[in-house]
């Protein structure tokens, strides 16, 4: 994988964005079965139901070429645009925004901004990517596929669920009490990068909807180098809109991979 100091920095920004939600279940186990299609749809059923989401965040960043700490603010339009805002010692240093077909962002401090397609982004990091795929991962969503998702039960109270996708492994890793994400292994067949991610510290946010407000991504390269992200949100909410602007300054050059 190429490295990008630059670029790079905002994207695993937007990855580490994650927050996870979910609908509270009453007495979830009451009339759970091992049956794989009411799984499924009991899985589905915890997804947050929102037009709009905004939230803070303190992160935790080690790379390869970047160590240190960092504040981000996310706001998302549902199936529409993803907006977020990078922050160090209280000033901000970088924009980055996500529609349906791109990914734009800027950098306050180098004065720099570019453009990137899903397709560009996806054979750099070697991961693919797309608009549902972020939306999902920011809110907490495990991401299905549209076709087969398989089920397996485990003696620990663990439901893993396999989306078919293509050239990647996915696993998900579900609480068969609570039906809360806690894990997720993704791996890219081609490159061999590895990432995985853990949720914690639920709590009750707004009319059922459960939230983590703790996350931890390492993702393992192939070449043995790791980057390692700690997320912790706060003030998050839901279904209240607020500014998406993201305008590029005149003087600010154009930056490509």
């Amino acid at each position: 994988m190429h490295k990008l100091p630059g670029f790079f920095f905002f994207f695993v920004l937007l990855l580490i964005g994650s927050c996870t939600g979910s609908k509270k279940l009453k007495d979830a186990n009451a009339s759970f079965e091992k049956n794989s299609v009411i799984a499924l749809e009991k899985i589905k059923s915890q997804r947050v139901d929102f037009s709009s989401f905004n939230a803070n965040a303190n992160l935790d960043i080690k790379t390869a070429v970047f160590n240190g700490s960092a504040n981000a603010k996310f706001r998302i339009v549902q199936d529409s645009a993803i907006w977020i805002s990078i922050s160090k010692l209280g000033f901000e240093v970088g924009r980055l925004f996500v529609n349906k077909d791109s990914l734009f962002f800027m950098e306050r401090i180098q004065k720099t901004y570019g453009k990137f397609s899903f397709s560009e982004v996806s054979s750099e990091i070697g991961f693919e990517l797309n608009y549902p795929f972020l939306e999902d991962f920011i809110l907490g969503n495990p991401y299905l596929a549209e076709k087969k998702n398989a089920i397996k039960f485990l003696a620990r109270d663990t439901i893993l669920v396999f989306p078919e996708l293509n050239e990647y492994f996915v696993q998900h890793s579900i609480s068969s009490k609570d039906f809360k994400l806690r894990k997720t292994h993704i791996v890219d067949s081609a490159t061999k990068t590895e990432t995985n991610l853990t949720y914690g510290d639920y709590k009750e946010l707004f009319e059922d909807q459960i939230f983590s407000y703790f996350r931890s991504i390492i993702l393992d390269e192939k070449d043995g180098q790791e980057t390692e992200v700690v997320i912790k949100f706060s003030k998050p909410e839901l279904n209240i809109e607020k500014s998406l602007k993201f305008d590029i300054p005149d003087s600010y050059t154009l930056r490509k991979f």
